[in-house]
């Protein structure tokens, strides 16, 4: 049923009047039926292992409403749309792909059907399938995997606009965005008095704001630019102190001349020293093969990944499945991968290697094992500590 439908009183609720198509008792049944599967008197499919439901599932894992993560397939003509919501924050975004997944059609380097493997594991992939809203379920074996892709993926794609309740509750129900009216009537908006505007050459009256605020106020000497907030953002998530996000800033703004360089400076000849004819010790130390290699795969993304090995590494550790850097390695650089490599990184080379993040020449050794611009690392780490803790 469209939005549009309610104008002519279809399924609408009206005092007095049942406008709603009586459901027998083995519609459900009968329904399965027509796709070749068969329900128990509740309605779920008796060949449902726990193995697969989780050994504490319960009717809301069944109907999708659990809190957590949500899935719903969406088919379209020409392709398919996974829209994956994390209930805690309304972060949603979609993932688009080749239709067939579960046919003739999969191609395991198609996005969609990469994902679809990790997450639909620990899901209801049948009813998935059907269009229905699940959730992953965080009892089944591969739970914690799924939802970790889950949340990566959100995390990778986070340019996503966020919807809101009202628009995300049609998508729900199978509606388009086309059916809401996006723009309220003029006679709705709410209207501001001459006085409450600001001319484009005004200033806003500063001694109107208020003298506290309930949000947390950053230092006022660090006005965090985008990828500050990024890494931020994203170390909150995965649970990191603090003092480990510091010192993560700390290495990457040296790494990256102030976020200013998301790929290594030099030209070819420069980078002759990481290729097997020039340099072959350290051309293996990287996993460089090929004449051209030291440059092709200097370094890039936040950490500055390195050599043709890292790269190859790199594109089997990206969430959702694999992406060929190898071959197209300026992908690297673009932070929305950056940040995921960035974190793959710090959470396989420096956490278990360091146990104090106020030791900056320990988690320095993790990244840049020469110790270059320690002292300039360690000041970053001291303003850091201070800046973060308040966001």
């Amino acid at each position: 049923m469209r939005i549009s439908d309610l104008d002519e009183a279809v399924g609408r609720v009206i005092k007095g009047v049942n406008t709603t198509v009586d459901v027998g008792p083995n519609e459900i049944k009968k329904q399965a039926a027509k796709f070749g599967n068969t329900v128990d008197k509740d309605g779920v499919p008796p060949t449902l292992s726990k193995k697969v439901k989780g050994s504490n599932t319960n009717v809301l894992f069944n109907l999708g409403i659990t809190e957590g993560i949500k899935l719903r397939l969406e088919r379209d003509k020409n392709i398919d749309v996974l829209h994956i919501m994390d209930t805690t924050d309304k972060h949603r975004i979609e993932v688009r792909g080749k239709k067939g997944y579960e046919t003739n059609g999969y191609d395991p380097q198609d996005k969609l059907h990469q994902v679809l493997d990790k997450v639909g594991r620990a899901a209801n992939i049948a009813d998935l399938m059907n269009g229905v809203v699940v959730s992953i379920n965080p009892n089944h074996p591969q739970g914690t995997r799924a939802i970790r892709t889950a949340k990566d993926v959100l995390q990778t794609e986070n340019v996503q606009p966020r919807y809101t309740a009202a628009e995300w509750a049609v998508i729900e129900g199978g509606h388009s965005l086309e059916d809401l009216i996006t723009e309220a009537p003029t006679s709705l908006r709410p209207q501001l008095r001459p006085s409450e505007l600001n001319t484009p050459d005004e200033e806003p009256d500063s001694s109107a704001a208020p003298k506290t605020s309930l949000r947390p106020q950053l230092r006022p000497n660090w006005e965090p630019n985008n990828h500050e907030r990024l890494i931020v953002n994203n170390g909150k998530v995965r649970g990191m102190e603090d003092n480990e996000i510091a010192a993560m800033l700390a290495q990457i703004k040296v790494e990256t001349g102030n976020f200013q360089y998301m790929t290594e400076l030099g030209n070819e000849k420069y980078f002759q020293m990481y290729d097997p004819q020039h340099a072959p010790r350290k051309a293996r130390e990287l996993g460089n093969t090929q004449p051209g290699d030291g440059y092709r795969y200097r370094g890039r993304g936040y950490l500055q990944i390195t050599g043709r090995y890292n790269y190859e590494q790199a594109s089997k550790a990206m969430p959702g499945g694999y992406t060929n850097f190898v071959d197209s390695p300026d992908l690297v650089a673009q932070p929305q991968i950056a940040i995921q490599l960035a974190f793959h990184y710090w959470a396989k080379r420096t956490q278990p290697r360091v146990n104090n993040w106020d030791d900056v020449r320990s988690v320095t050794r993790t990244i840049n094992p020469g110790l270059r611009h320690l002292a300039d690392r360690q000041d970053a780490y001291r303003h850091y500590k201070l800046a973060v803790a308040m966001v």
